[in-house]
């Protein structure tokens, strides 16, 4: 008699969709985002049942919490969470103590009740009362005859709660799912003199979660959301260039909230401007990398620097993403002249892009002299620096040491940047050559 009143307050509430009022999706840079939805429940007072669908099947479960708004909130006892929902063993296991019936050959079909599964197996306990052992695989097919059970033919996460009122209640869902991602992209066209720049910021959305959103209220974050403590939290690019953008920081983030709200039919791509055409002035220099024992000859490297501060129109943190570098011909058509990724990069730091390797602007390094005694090794190193193109060219080279190591002497100008660093800057003008020389001692 007891068993039996336990069951009885207990009001199964099957709600098959409850609309979402406020949709919030807040997509990160490491393929999830953090959906936020607000849901009205039917409350009866007691114990009862209800059901929440039209979730991404790559939600992680482990991440959902539901809280209901408002005073008087009710107890959440218990949620469960269903999914791949009819797969054949699934099928089995939602219809676990019914009647089954099932043919081991086309000739044959026998019946029982379906007690579960383990090991591949169907256990069933046959008409007489015996239970039976049979391998899925031998069974041909199966039936069910229960036309009141449900089939639950979608991911959904059902709650058990208890009431202390009855009542229409607000219910803000929260959940973390896989398949959302954003990267920044941006679009940089060069001048005709190679001095200025116009940058355009773009974000581009993947929802691949399995689901659609609509009429959403979306914010981009940049930064991973690491396990482990991260090793650098970068903000997004400020937003005041584009009234349809908001910035806001959020603890060590920044977010871009956008200012309307918009869809994200699942496994698509959307595009949304961040800021358009900022005009920047731009650093050309031409790179020839090598370290300090090596023997090289190439083309060098073209490297563009743009000094991010409020001076050059920025002062703004770039989040990490993909850069195209376009300029355009005698016809003013646009080409694509390089790309290269931007990282992370913060207010009055330096966005540095290598676009590829210069057509007629080269160079070459030998080493004339290695003399090693006990304490110390002496290098005699001889650069020779081409330049075959029509204009002047600013050229850095960037040698790499190790150890303990000073310059002896050079017939160029030089910068010990660090003690792994040599930098010597030079100017080449049309179709001129130069050498440089420079010795240095290494330490033991």
């Amino acid at each position: 008699m007891k068993k039996f009143f336990s069951i009885s307050i207990i009001i199964i509430l099957l709600i098959t969709f409850l609309p979402a009022e406020d949709l919030n999706v807040t997509v990160y840079n490491n393929n999830i985002g953090l959906v936020s939805e607000v849901r009205k429940v039917d409350l009866d007072k007691g114990r009862f049942k209800f059901q929440i669908k039209n979730i991404p099947p790559g939600i992680k479960v482990n991440t959902v919490f539901l809280n209901f708004l408002g005073s008087k909130k009710p107890d959440i006892l218990e949620m469960n969470y269903n999914y791949d929902l009819t797969s054949p063993q699934n099928l089995l296991d939602q219809f676990k103590g019914k009647k089954i019936f099932y043919r081991l050959s086309a000739e044959t079909k026998k019946q029982g009740l379906l007690i579960g599964t383990s090991q591949g197996k169907l256990m069933i306990r046959s008409n007489g009362g015996n239970i039976k052992m049979i391998p899925i695989k031998k069974i041909i097919s199966f039936e069910f005859d229960d036309p009141s059970q449900e089939i639950k033919q979608e991911p959904t996460l059902s709650y058990l709660v208890k009431s202390y009122t009855g009542q229409t209640k607000k219910a803000e869902v929260n959940y973390i799912t896989k398949g959302l991602d954003w990267s920044a992209e941006y679009n940089m066209i060069l001048a005709e003199d190679d001095t200025t720049c116009e940058i355009s910021g773009w974000g581009t959305v993947k929802n691949n979660s399995g689901m659609g959103f609509h009429n959403v209220d979306l914010s981009l974050i940049a930064g991973k959301i690491e396990k482990k403590q991260p090793r650098r939290r970068m903000a997004l690019v400020a937003a005041q260039k584009n009234a349809e953008v908001k910035q806001e920081k959020i603890f060590n983030y920044h977010q871009y909230k956008i200012q309307r709200t918009l869809n994200l039919p699942d496994d698509s791509k959307k595009q949304l401007a961040l800021f358009n055409n900022v005009k920047a002035k731009i650093e050309k220099k031409y790179v020839f990398k090598t370290s300090a024992y090596s023997e090289d000859e190439s083309n060098l490297d073209i490297n563009l620097g743009i000094k991010n501060n409020k001076k050059n129109n920025l002062g703004i943190p770039f989040p990490a993403g993909q850069a195209r570098l376009y300029k355009k011909d005698s016809n003013g058509k646009l080409k694509i002249i390089g790309r290269d990724k931007i990282s992370h990069t913060g207010k009055q730091e330096k966005l540095n892009l290598t676009l590829g390797k210069a057509f007629d602007i080269r160079g070459e390094k030998v080493i004339l002299e290695k003399n090693k005694r006990e304490e110390q090794t002496t290098v005699e190193v001889k650069f020779t620096m081409v330049n075959d193109s029509k204009e002047s060219a600013s050229i850095e080279i960037r040698e790499m040491h190790h150890g303990d190591w000073y310059v002896k002497n050079s017939n160029q100008e030089y910068h010990k940047k660090s003690n792994s660093l040599l930098l010597i800057p030079l100017t080449l003008e049309a179709n001129q050559t130069k050498e440089i020389k420079y010795s240095f001692v290494r330490e033991h």
